[in-house]
């Protein structure tokens, strides 16, 4: 029987040829940047071969009002899929890809899409590329997995609410990634704010999480004793308002379950640095 392609074993796509390597981010992650590729090491050679042997799509996206220029979007095509399927002797059936119609989606979604996707590749090329950095007397860390899909990510809790009385708050992350560390097995549930939410939407939420947490969510639902709710606001205001609205709605309780930080932090220092803060502390790393 073929096997089938691995989706959430997201780390080791990094050992393939770059162009494979591309073109198994995209069957992934769905939308991803030219420049996230070649940020996270891809050759840029490699990458602009793709869409020239029409293996993948090439969007131009003006991701916000605001912005001056337009980003480059790659997709994967049925071509690209295939041709995947083939190098790594996997069902072609189980790579998912894009076609002319499902890439025709709003500026909102590409641009939520993409914001994942970058966490996604800064996050997993910072574990994989620094597997063999850490000192001996620190454990190397491993990205595991990552989940992206909602129904794997889906789950709800009752929060006592006023004046509404008991509520059930549906809980569904962005992504799970579960990272082997010296603890064991941790999971880092992912929420990617672009600021189209109010700060009280995700007020009830960070209390839902809270809850959640507290009655032995993490463990239930996804098998892992420690978890993380990292938050990926767009900039430091927004991640200031974002850490401040979950102090509130917690007490400033749980500090170790909620840390923010920002996109710019992210794309400028990395995900492993000290670009994090919690309820409680700034300037943190996720691991020392």
């Amino acid at each position: 029987m073929t096997p089938a392609f691995p989706k959430t074993d997201l780390a080791h796509l990094f050992a393939l040829p770059d162009a494979y390597a591309a073109l198994a981010f995209l069957a992934v992650l769905r939308f991803v940047t030219f420049d996230d590729l070649a940020r996270v090491g891809l050759d840029q050679g490699e990458i602009a071969s793709l869409a020239d042997e029409d293996l993948v799509f090439s969007l131009k996206l003006q991701r916000r009002l605001t912005d001056e220029g337009h980003v480059d979007v790659l997709a994967l095509k049925r071509a690209g899929a295939q041709m995947l399927a083939s190098v790594l002797g996997v069902d072609a059936a189980s790579i998912p890809y894009s076609t002319r119609s499902t890439c025709k989606r709003s500026a909102m979604f590409l641009d939520h899409g993409l914001a994942l996707s970058r966490f996604a590749l800064y996050l997993a090329s910072a574990l994989w590329r620094g597997r063999e950095e850490r000192s001996g007397q620190r454990p190397p860390l491993k990205l595991l997995s990552f989940e992206t899909d909602a129904e794997r990510l889906a789950d709800s809790v009752h929060v006592l609410s006023k004046p509404n009385g008991l509520v059930r708050q549906p809980l569904v992350a962005d992504a799970l990634a579960v990272v082997e560390s010296s603890r064991g097995p941790e999971g880092l549930l992912i929420e990617i704010d672009r600021g189209t939410e109010s700060p009280s939407y995700l007020g009830r939420k960070y209390a839902g999480y809270h809850e959640w947490w507290q009655k032995g969510g993490p463990k239930r639902r996804f098998d892992v004793s420690t978890l993380r709710l990292l938050t990926v606001a767009p900039n430091k205001k927004r991640t200031r308002v974002l850490r401040e609205t979950c102090r509130e709605v917690t007490g400033g309780r749980a500090g170790g379950l909620f840390w923010f930080s920002s996109e710019d932090d992210i794309v400028a220092e990395g995900a492993l640095s000290s670009v994090w803060s919690n309820v409680r502390s700034e300037h943190l790393s996720l691991w020392p």
